[in-house]
């Protein structure tokens, strides 16, 4: 995805591997809003290409997890995944707060929740 790029732990010894893995990319919306999957057989001697897939992010409804199956293309099988796009977007954040109302009972509740009282009486 764009540049970054991360490797898998290799299964040793399985023709049906499971990964179990996370992995946490950024994502920009002046970048390609495809992400690539490429599966590789390592050997002793030189890796073998299994397949590749790619995931349009794009089609993918946020804040949810998504259980993707891609056939992989040039190779062969298939990959299962589960995917989530969470987080904001620079369009999803407040960025002018001169306009921002703020309300007192909301402030008073989120204020008596998470700030101690010792820090409060010297407000």
């Amino acid at each position: 995805l764009g540049n970054e790029k991360y490797k898998s732990k290799v299964a040793y010894k399985t023709l049906n591997p499971k990964w179990l893995e996370q992995f946490d990319l950024h994502l920009y919306e002046d970048q390609s809003q495809e992400l690539e999957i490429t599966i590789w057989d390592k050997d002793w001697t030189t890796d073998d290409f299994m397949g590749r897939c790619t995931v349009i992010l794009s089609d993918l409804e946020r804040e949810k997890t998504h259980k993707i199956t891609k056939e992989l293309e040039e190779g062969c099988g298939t990959i299962s995944i589960l995917l989530t796009i969470s987080g904001t977007t620079a369009s999803e954040t407040i960025s002018d707060l001169t306009t921002y109302d703020t309300n007192s009972k909301e402030k008073d509740i989120i204020e008596n929740r998470y700030v101690s009282k010792e820090i409060r009486t010297v407000c």
